[in-house]
């Protein structure tokens, strides 16, 4: 009797088990990729939070009557600088206590503040009360 070619449809022991092999392989890279993601779908440790520091200076730009951006935050012993590049003359108060933090800040004029405790520290101007913002320190 002449040899004839494999049957296609029939796979032999050795097949059977590359196949099985193969599959046991994909899975188990499959729940290690499950295991690293984290639960947003980013690679990582599951449950591990990454925590950004915050910057030890930041730059508040006082423009067309606003604190831009009004809420910033910085590191404690961290400072923030104010600069006017509006039209008209401001002056930074905090609401707690209620006191003037800065002297008058003419066109083109600056004024730093270094913060050495943490806390949520909210100012206004003094001069146009509708400004307001916020110096979160951490």
């Amino acid at each position: 009797m002449p040899d004839l070619p494999p049957d296609p449809g029939r796979a032999t022991a050795a097949t059977r088990a590359g196949r099985a092999l193969l599959l046991a392989a994909a899975a188990t890279l499959g729940l290690l990729a499950v295991a690293c993601a984290g639960s947003d779908g980013s690679s990582g440790s599951a449950g591990t939070a990454t925590t950004v520091a915050a910057p030890r200076s930041v730059t508040v730009e006082i423009v067309d009557g606003e604190f831009d951006p009004r809420h910033v935050e910085v590191a404690v012993g961290g400072s923030v600088t104010w600069v006017n590049n509006d039209q008209t003359e401001h002056m930074i108060a905090w609401t707690a206590p209620n006191v003037i933090g800065s002297p008058l800040i003419g066109k083109a004029g600056s004024y730093t503040r270094s913060f050495d405790a943490p806390g949520e520290y909210r100012y206004y101007c003094s001069i146009h009360n509708e400004m307001k913002g916020e110096v979160v320190v951490r």
